[in-house]
């Protein structure tokens, strides 16, 4: 029963417990991995620390690597199944995964089937919404209202919370100038300016007042400068930019975020 229960919660909350020290919300069988082999009472970081002493090379390279699951495709796929990966612990994160019984299969593989019992941290492209649509962000933009841009991030935060989701790759800021190339609709448009509106609402939508909380979804602001004037639109293709262009419409979009990452 108590297993039962335990998988019905979100796994952002069981994620989070990790570092709080709270083992609470964890049956004894997982608590026996690793969260009684150390004071419950241990500050946050510490728990940390003593984790990674515990861990080889390559379980410490796969809490940075990410694969994808075929629930959903985005960018090039690479095929083949990642089960042994995670329970040997060189794969600690998914992409393109939902969805509560997907989830609860996958997180448990992790946490029972692996040597420390490590979450996986799952994350998925919400771009314009998650089970409740809105408008792309070009559209939204043309309502120049930062409280729209936030409220639409936070009720996809909530839902994509519901679905055992920890993280999304969103907000999308890369300045478009070129409408051949298609994430031109993924982002705010021509604007450095209003891109950094947009940014600051949407990573406050997504991740809340308390990343800790239940709700909360990181934010994975989008992509490292220059990814969007690529060569006659083509995606991935090469980028040829002068250096005040760079500085003065690319590199804007990165600052002042408090965005918990940035995907290159």
């Amino acid at each position: 029963t108590a297993t039962t229960e335990i998988y019905t919660l979100p796994y952002t909350t069981l994620f989070r417990s990790l570092g709080t020290g709270d083992t609470s919300l964890f049956p004894r069988f997982w608590r026996l991995r690793y969260h009684d082999a150390t004071p419950t009472g241990m500050h946050a970081m510490s728990r940390i620390e003593d984790l990674i002493s515990r861990m080889t090379l390559a379980e410490k390279l796969g809490q940075m690597t990410m694969t994808a699951a075929g629930y959903a495709v985005t960018g090039p796929v690479i095929a083949g199944d990642s089960t042994d990966s995670i329970k040997d612990g060189s794969v600690g994160n998914l992409l393109n995964l939902c969805g509560a019984g997907p989830v609860h299969e996958m997180q448990k593989l992790a946490v029972e089937g692996s040597r420390l019992g490590i979450p996986l941290l799952i994350g998925l492209d919400i771009i314009h919404g998650h089970r409740t649509l809105f408008p792309i962000p070009l559209g939204e933009m043309a309502t120049f209202d930062e409280a729209t841009w936030e409220r639409t991030a936070r009720e996809a935060a909530r839902e994509a919370c519901a679905d055992g989701l920890a993280m999304t790759f969103a907000p999308m800021l890369d300045v478009s100038r070129d409408v051949r190339w298609g994430r031109t609709a993924e982002g705010p448009g021509e604007d450095p300016w209003l891109g950094t509106r947009l940014a600051a609402a949407k990573v406050r939508g997504f991740q809340g007042g308390n990343l800790a909380a239940g709700d909360a979804l990181a934010a994975c602001a989008k992509h490292y400068v220059a990814y969007g004037p690529v060569t006659a639109g083509r995606e991935y293709a090469s980028v040829d930019i002068s250096e005040r262009a760079l500085h003065e419409v690319q590199d804007r979009k990165s600052t002042r975020l408090n965005s918990s990452h940035i995907t290159i």
